[in-house]
């Protein structure tokens, strides 16, 4: 992470380094939460949008309110991920083809291009 949000997670560790995957890869799974509205969704990497530099945010209720500019961050669920951690901004809130939810594009909060330094989390500890 950075002071902006999340960059990835370590994705393969050695003596002396490690392997950083970006959020917007296909390979990123986190359990998201919106911080206006208050919707658990997922935030994932998606094929069609890693080349944009973005990733989706699935499973959102059709009746979510979400906009566009809702920032996005990690809930905790699933114990993965600390609870908090900005993962991006709305840009487009759509409707699944089917009809039943809708998913939304997020910009994420840092550009991985412009990242020096990061502060890796070895643990953390759920509190009330």
């Amino acid at each position: 992470i950075t002071n902006e949000g999340m960059v990835g997670f370590i994705s393969e560790v050695g003596a002396t380094w490690a392997t950083v995957t970006s959020v917007c890869d296909t390979s990123m799974e986190a359990s998201a939460i919106a911080s206006r509205t208050r919707d658990v969704a997922s935030a994932e990497g998606d094929f069609a949008l890693m080349s944009e530099g973005k990733l989706r945010l699935s499973y959102l209720p059709r009746d979510t309110q979400i906009l566009p500019g809702d920032v996005i961050e990690t809930s905790g669920v699933g114990e993965l991920f600390p609870k908090g951690i900005v993962i991006g901004s709305v840009v487009e809130v759509i409707n699944e083809s089917h009809g039943v939810s809708k998913y939304a594009i997020i910009e994420p909060a840092v550009d991985p291009d412009s990242v020096n330094y990061v502060l890796v989390i070895k643990s953390f500890e759920i509190t009330g």
